[in-house]
């Protein structure tokens, strides 16, 4: 049997990244054949080496893509296509994005509906948003009757399940997000810590990385250390405005990190330090 696994872009190492591979790595352990659909080629080396994660699809199908800047909102249904050109290439398939994809999934993994942020423009006066957002709003209706409601929705938490069912009208069940227990249960006795703060994820806007950076302005006899992983542009550009902003309000006890390993790995001299695992044991506190 065939599993196809849908995944937008695996080289953004998070949370929706891990729940892909744990995916994949499960299916392989069922001796499933796996294929990966996704709209950026994998580097798997940084991926499994950032992750701790080493499993791998038999198959990578790359989905042809056109994104348009003026209509960024509209870039999924566009490429809708292409999408489901692919569908019939497995039996079975498994969107572990997080969030909507519009194609006939079996399985929907909906880590918190974002579809729904174009309600927010229903108490904005500009008459252009509202108008934008309207064609949106009709095709996500329309995607959600005729193919969401007919998937088994996973999402990953108490509060996750009560927004999805607040605005699709569907109860999903919840799936709690994977964990390599055994990993940090190994530190969780280091008693060499240090007096600093910990927060881990991606540079990207909806991690608000610039309230520790009001959080430090008050606190500034602690100091923060951010770990996040930037391999894309957007992603990078955030990781400089954030270092730019923290020299600007003179904030020498933060420190932003970014793309440490999750483990000792072979071939590491390219990463700034040695391992995430080591360096969560040596803070005291953990942000998040």
């Amino acid at each position: 049997m065939n599993v196809g696994v849908i995944h937008n872009n695996l080289n953004i190492p998070g949370g929706r990244v891990h729940v892909c591979l744990e995916v994949i790595q499960a299916l392989k352990e069922e001796k499933y054949k796996v294929t990966l659909f996704t709209y950026n080629k994998t580097n798997w080396k940084i991926v499994n080496n950032l992750t701790g994660i080493f499993a791998r699809p038999d198959v990578e199908i790359i989905i042809p893509r056109i994104n348009f800047s003026r209509l960024k909102t509209y870039n999924n249904y566009i490429n809708f296509i292409f999408k489901n050109l692919y569908k019939n290439e497995c039996d079975f398939l498994i969107n572990t994005y997080g969030d909507i994809f519009p194609i006939n999934s079996n399985i929907n993994y909906i880590h918190h509906p974002y579809f729904a942020r174009t309600k927010s423009h229903e108490k904005v006066s500009n008459l252009y948003k509202k108008l934008y957002t309207l064609p949106y709003k009709a095709l996500t209706k329309w995607y959600i009757k005729k193919y969401l409601v007919k998937s088994i929705i996973l999402t990953n938490s108490r509060y996750s399940n009560i927004m999805i069912k607040k605005h699709i009208g569907i109860k999903p069940r919840i799936v709690r997000p994977p964990v390599m227990f055994k990993d940090f249960y190994n530190v969780r006795g280091t008693r060499n810590r240090e007096d600093k703060v910990l927060s881990v994820g991606r540079y990207s806007p909806n991690k608000k990385y610039d309230r520790i950076l009001k959080i430090a302005k008050s606190c500034e006899d602690i100091k923060f250390v951010v770990v996040g992983a930037s391999f894309t542009n957007s992603t990078e550009r955030h990781y400089k405005k954030l270092n730019l902003l923290k020299n600007k309000l003179g904030l020498p006890n933060v420190l932003f990190k970014k793309n440490i390993l999750y483990a000792k790995c072979r071939n590491a001299s390219n990463f700034p330090e040695k391992n995430y695992l080591s360096t969560l044991t040596r803070r005291f506190c953990y942000l998040h």
